[in-house]
């Protein structure tokens, strides 16, 4: 990303105002029966939430320039409704990759696996049998990754700001469906870019890596990928092995 464009958008986060939103509930109150049943509740919008809708504008702001700062990548945003903190953009080429990134992990600190479950600031979610678990702090309330075999799960708290973004060309193919009840989504094919949201707000180049089949699934709050199966059955008989 443009670095101008970048620090423009994180200043706009920390400068921008929401105006004051006028206290209409006296003059409701007035025309209720009752009134003073209803005189000591009145809900007025602090200046915090006027902050924390203003700073989440500007995190949406920088998810947009992020792919607009690429020609190439001006293209559609698919939506999957109910999956949260995952943003997913349609592009006729994919951009470069950035020298020294490609198929890197970086799945942070190792653990022990009996700390995993309460390691971040979500309950996660394992499977019966994992091999390895990683966390890593890069990401607003953690991000844990659990080896299984060949496959490689991702956790992280579900948010209304997307803090992942993939990147996928025109050889993928995306396949939306339910799994016991909660939305999710299969991109198959052709390997997609993926970037990761940093905790100051910015989405940076020199982090994305190529990930190939991925089941994106929203289990509660938590947001799963799963990576290194090679079909969706495969996919969904991890996600439904996660306790």
């Amino acid at each position: 990303m443009n670095e101008q464009l970048e620090q423009r958008l994180v200043a706009l986060g920390e400068a921008l105002e929401i105006p004051q939103t006028p206290d209409l509930v006296p003059a409701v109150i007035a025309r209720l029966p009752d009134r003073r049943a209803h005189a000591a509740w009145r809900p007025r919008v602090t200046r915090p939430a006027r902050r924390s809708l203003a700073l989440a504008l500007a995190a949406l702001l920088l998810l947009a320039a992020v792919a607009f700062a690429v020609p190439s990548t001006r293209h559609t945003i698919l939506r999957v409704f109910g999956l949260r903190g995952v943003a997913i953009e349609r592009v006729p080429k994919l951009p470069a990759l950035p020298p020294g990134s490609g198929k890197r992990l970086a799945l942070g600190q190792r653990i022990a696996v009996d700390r995993a479950r309460h390691a971040a600031s979500f309950t996660a979610l394992l499977t019966p049998h994992p091999t390895a678990t990683y966390l890593a702090t890069d990401v607003a309330g953690g991000r844990l990754s659990v080896i299984d075999g060949g496959a490689l799960i991702t956790e992280f708290r579900g948010t209304t700001i997307p803090i992942v973004l993939k990147l996928i060309g025109p050889g993928t193919q995306v396949a939306q469906q339910v799994i016991d009840g909660s939305p999710s989504v299969y991109l198959s094919g052709a390997p997609h870019e993926v970037l990761f949201m940093t905790t100051e707000g910015a989405f940076k180049r020199e982090r994305v890596r190529l990930a190939g089949n991925v089941l994106a699934w929203q289990r509660g709050a938590v947001t799963v990928l799963i990576e290194g199966t090679h079909t969706l059955d495969q996919a969904l008989a991890v996600a439904r092995s996660l306790r």
